[in-house]
């Protein structure tokens, strides 16, 4: 029974291993927050490539079951200490590595630290007057899964000799694109805005998406789940870019071509901003609709959404997701397409086209070798994402060299349809399209990093989970 209790335990903290060196080796680094929102919110039938190879880390288990059955059968006896020896090492490496990759030490600390940051910066929508123009215009966001300008080449402010968005990049140096230098190199991603949905949440709302430890209300321990689907509520505190729309008479459409219930996408659209979702569900039968059919379709739905004027329209791509660097030269051409045609449509000329990367690529496998340090958690931004802005109603009066980060898209998208907002600042965000001060302008990145990670009981009982009164 000893024997096999040890063996057992070898095979499985062996897998652990071959696990997550094949996950680093596919994926690369992942920080342990994006970890534990998935493995509380289901997939729901999105595609990932990268999961085409799940077997080689299954196979090594495997071998390594027929090694040390084997073993054991030729040296019952003898086994013992070795086995304990190999348990041991495995162990060791297991938590080393795991550590090293998917930052689980910095997640546990957090996990026991508390920050009044965003208490002490959040602006909340309620409290700033917005001025919409008179002729109020139309808003159309493309939101481009995993687009960052690290793909353009090294002349253009990416991280590659060739460049593998070209079209986006002359989109962005012919329109108005915000960045870090006098290329164009985007926005900073912030701490727990790094997957779907929430940097949605950040660049609608200009917060994280904070979900995690107890939240104590009424003297009484109230458990937070990480899927947000499980909320009847998502966020009632806040008050989102959908939010101000709406109030303004805005018909605000969600079209994707994947499953709009994943990572409760629909919940937070519907909750803000009465959002109308189409889906795949809605356009089509199959499974999931690939990027360039999704624009055609939305092609054929723009005569009848323009005759509810003014209409804005959340726009999310899919085929990028944990993709190699090949694709984006494809979703290039498909956004540069799509924005050709709406150029010809008689409403262009009242609507402005924002199109944006929601975050990183998460296949980090790409960015080997490129990058000095980790940038999810040193603050060390090598890598940002995409901002452009078509047809806005407002000047900038600097687009480069701004230190800012997704949040700042909230109220600059905003601003690019004319809105005039008391102060500049909503949410965590600040417009771009100003001279204010952004908070990554105010303070040093790693600062912001460090305080973001942190819980803040205030973000739980105000924005998360407010109390009934």
């Amino acid at each position: 029974m000893k024997h096999i209790c040890l063996i057992t335990l070898v095979i499985l903290f062996s897998f652990l291993g071959y696990l997550s060196i094949w996950c680093v080796l596919t994926v690369g680094d992942i920080s342990f927050e994006k970890i534990v929102f998935h493995m509380f919110m289901p997939l729901r039938k999105i595609h990932l490539e990268w999961l085409e190879t799940i077997y080689i880390p299954i196979l090594g288990a495997i071998i390594t079951s027929v090694i040390l059955g084997y073993a054991f059968k030729k040296q019952k006896e003898k086994i013992i200490r070795p086995l304990m020896v190999l348990l041991l090492f495995c162990i060791l490496f297991d938590g080393w590595y795991i550590n090293k990759h998917f930052f689980v030490w910095d997640f546990i600390k957090t996990q026991f630290e508390s920050s009044n940051f965003i208490e002490n910066h959040y602006v909340s929508p309620k409290d700033r007057k917005m001025t919409f123009p008179e002729k109020k215009r139309n808003l159309i966001v493309i939101m481009v899964e995993s687009l960052e300008t690290s793909y353009q080449d090294k002349k253009s402010g990416g991280l590659f000799n060739k460049n593998h968005i070209p079209e986006l990049t002359r989109l962005a140096k012919q329109n108005i694109s915000f960045s870090h230098s006098d290329k164009l190199d985007g926005a900073i991603v912030p701490p727990e805005a790094g997957w779907t949905i929430a940097a949605t949440v950040a660049q609608t709302a200009g917060i994280p998406l904070k979900l995690y430890g107890p939240l104590k209300t009424n003297n009484k321990e109230r458990k937070i789940d990480n899927s947000m689907g499980k909320f009847k509520h998502f966020l009632p505190g806040i008050t989102s870019l959908g939010d101000i729309l709406l109030q303004q008479g805005y018909h605000n459409y969600f079209i994707l071509g994947t499953d709009a219930k994943y990572a409760g996408k629909s919940d937070y659209l519907t909750q803000h901003g009465s959002y109308k979702i189409y889906d795949h569900k809605a356009l089509s039968n199959k499974q999931n609709i690939t990027d360039s059919n999704l624009f055609k379709i939305i092609q054929n739905l723009m005569p009848n959404i323009s005759q509810n004027q003014p209409f804005s329209i959340l726009i999310q791509t899919a085929d990028t997701h944990f993709a190699p660097q090949k694709k984006f030269n494809k979703v290039s051409k498909n956004v540069f397409s799509f924005v050709k045609w709406i150029r010809k449509q008689p409403f262009y000329k009242d609507t402005t086209i924002v199109i944006v990367g929601d975050h990183c690529n998460m296949l980090q496998k790409d960015f080997n070798g490129l990058e000095q340090e980790d940038f999810r958690y040193s603050g060390n931004m090598e890598r940002k994402v995409y901002n452009a802005f078509l047809n806005a109603d407002a000047k900038p009066i600097k687009t480069t060299y701004r230190r800012f980060s997704t949040f700042d898209m909230f109220p600059t998208i905003l601003a690019s349809i004319g809105v005039r907002i008391e102060g500049n600042k909503l949410g965590l965000g600040t417009n771009l399209f100003s001279e204010e001060k952004t908070l990554f302008e105010k303070y040093d990145s790693s600062y912001i990093f460090t305080e973001l990670k942190k819980k803040s009981h205030w973000y739980n009982k105000t924005l998360l989970y407010p109390s009934k009164k």
